[in-house]
């Protein structure tokens, strides 16, 4: 039992000291400064032999080796000569001892901030360098656990152990003083310390643990729902759903304050209890020696002294080492968590390929993909063969989760083929250096991602350089919101609100037009791109991206069938499978699923309760 728990905590410190990473030199650092400082309070303490010579007539240490060793230096003096020389020491003493303790505390506080901004760039790291698979299979509330919560938890666990080790050495060091005063003071003190220390474990240990595991549900729930109300703060008013919303955030909050209390109440209960305790101790001793005769207590004050000094110094490292063990098993579900999360990540990791792709010049082509978003789910792409000749433009149409937007996704390589090829120029995706290809796309989605910040910056987001104003311009009149940018007080230089939140859906959609305009792609996807567009503005558009086709590759995704009529080529899809492919006119001639949706888009234009009375009218 005692060998098994003895491992856990070794794996347990281990665990803690490989997440220390480069700041290990800070850690020892931390350790010998802190030693070093209480070896100067030792001095201190040792100071107190001529203070109390100079009191006597006697020298009371005479019995005692090293005390007498500390005194001898001083015997010589007069008592007030002592005082002088001691009171100069001590000073020198003090300021040595203040300096290395503003080292330390310096040092601790540096450790947590280093490790915690090491750990946020890693997380952040993951996250962009894995695959879509890996970041869609987390939670809002897990991922900001990940980037912000834990690596500041795992921060401060490391600064505990450094707390740990820094406060054990320095316990170690009384003890040693203890034995150079008298070893069977040293036991006696031993005992005590152990035995109050065990105490406290007993009284802390579960506690310490459940802690750590409420204060990571219930950050992590409060992140999740501060984030799905943030982007849907839309719904949540439309459907009337702040009253529920309230209270589930009130709950949350109130668990994580009843977590954070109790992390709290538990950080601080050490010191007061082990001042209780050495208190007790102190007044024990004190009625034990005054219960003597006077002889023994006289011959026994000096040794009585120092020994209550340095046991009762010794109760401050004591205290620190049982409150940092409290808090490294509060945080060790944040260093478990993050063990889990990195494991994940080197599982998921998006593995680069070697080949930099050059211009494209020949075609895209898909060889028997299939694809599925859930590991051994249904395939959402199932044997998809088709091929996009360089020049061109194709369609993609079909119903609601055809697989439309899947077979982008795989196009531009957010996510992998699991099984089956897509070549670009005959080399496969999965081994060309992915930045190669996303330099030369242009993707447009019906979602306008926008950042907060300026119309300019949001239209040149990516290039890696400043675009010239003619640029800039050109690529909003191509998008037809040049004007509308030009009228605005500050231009270009509007700053558009957190996701657009200043534009209509209409305008986000034409600043991402311009975006992928200003970019001046060789390959131009364009996912349900205009469906916030009136339709003349839809069509001054579709004239300026169908100017593209022959030097620029279009791939254009729409329901509205009336934007993919001039395709070269339109793949139909149903169920994650291509059921027809062709031109407009060549598909029309067919009379299949094509043919069924143009009919029923020029049914939607008659209303559907004026049909029955255009029939009785027709009886009639």
């Amino acid at each position: 039992m005692f060998g098994s728990r003895l491992r856990q905590y070794r794996s347990f410190l281990a665990q803690v000291w490989r997440y220390t990473g480069p700041e290990k030199a800070f850690f020892v650092a931390f350790v010998f400064l802190s030693i070093f400082a209480v070896l100067t309070e030792g001095a201190g303490v040792f100071l107190l032999v001529p203070l109390l010579q100079s009191m006597g007539k006697t020298n009371i240490f005479a019995s005692v080796p090293v005390l007498r060793f500390v005194a001898a230096p001083f015997e010589a003096l007069a008592p007030t000569d002592r005082l002088i020389w001691a009171g100069a020491l001590m000073f020198v003493i003090v300021l040595l001892r203040a300096a290395l303790q503003f080292s330390v505390d310096v040092i601790g506080y540096t450790i947590p901030y280093r490790v915690d901004h090491r750990l946020r760039l890693r997380a952040y790291a993951c996250l962009l360098e894995n695959s879509m698979r890996f970041t869609d299979s987390l939670g809002a509330g897990a991922l900001s656990n990940f980037s912000t919560g834990h690596p500041t938890r795992v921060g401060i666990a490391v600064r505990y152990l450094a707390l740990l080790a820094s406060n054990l050495a320095i316990l170690l060091t009384y003890l040693a003083l203890l034995t150079l005063l008298n070893p069977a003071l040293c036991i006696a003190g031993i005992v005590y310390l152990a035995s109050t220390t065990a105490l406290f474990k007993r009284a802390t240990h579960g506690l310490a643990t459940r802690i750590g595991r409420q204060l990571t549900e219930t950050n992590e729930r409060f992140s999740q729902i501060f984030y799905e109300t943030l982007n849907g703060a839309k719904l949540i008013r439309l459907a009337n759903a702040g009253p529920l919303i309230d209270k589930q955030v009130r709950h949350i909050v109130h668990e994580l304050g009843r977590a954070k209390m109790a992390s709290a109440a538990l950080d601080n209960v050490g010191f007061p209890f082990f001042s209780a305790i050495g208190g007790a101790l102190v007044c024990v001793i004190l009625i034990g020696v005054g219960m003597t005769n006077e002889e023994f207590a006289t011959a026994a004050v000096g040794m009585l002294v120092i020994f209550l000094v340095l046991i009762t110094r010794a109760l401050g490292p004591l205290t620190v080492i049982n409150i940092s063990r409290t808090n490294l098993l509060i945080h060790r579900e944040a260093l478990d968590e993050l063990d889990r999360f990195y494991a994940l990540a080197e599982r998921e990791k998006d593995p680069d390929g070697t080949q930099p792709l050059g211009q494209f010049r020949e075609s895209i082509r898909f060889e028997h993909v299939r694809f599925s978003y859930i590991e051994d789910g249904p395939s959402v792409i199932d044997d998809v063969s088709i091929e996009i000749p360089r020049g061109r433009m194709v369609a993609l149409v079909g119903p609601s989760g055809a697989g439309k937007t899947t077979l982008v996704n795989l196009l531009t390589r957010l996510y992998r083929p699991a099984q089956g090829r897509i070549l670009i120029d005959g080399v496969d995706l999965a081994d060309v250096v992915a930045n190669t290809w996303w330099r030369r796309l242009s993707v447009v989605t019906q979602e306008a991602i926008l950042l907060n910040d300026t119309i300019r910056r949001n239209i040149c987001f990516g290039l890696p350089e400043d675009v010239a104003d003619d640029r800039l311009r050109a690529a909003a009149r191509m998008a037809a919101i040049a004007d509308w940018i030009e009228a605005l007080p500050e231009g270009y230089e509007t700053v558009l609100g957190d996701r657009g939140s200043r534009l209509s859906g209409g305008q986000r959609q034409r600043i991402l037009l311009a975006r992928a305009f200003l970019r001046d792609p060789e390959v131009l996807i364009l996912d349900e791109a205009t469906s916030a567009l009136d339709t003349l503005t839809e069509r001054i558009i579709q004239r300026e991206i169908l100017q593209m086709r022959g030097e620029r590759t279009l791939v254009v995704i729409a329901h509205r069938l009336s934007t993919v009529r001039r395709a070269d080529t339109i793949f139909v899809m149903d169920h994650g499978r291509v059921i027809e492919e062709g031109s407009h006119n060549d598909l029309l001639r067919k009379r299949g699923t094509y043919w069924q949706m143009i009919e029923s888009q020029s049914l939607d234009l008659i209303d559907d309760e004026e049909q029955p009375a255009q029939a009785a009218a027709a009886q009639g």
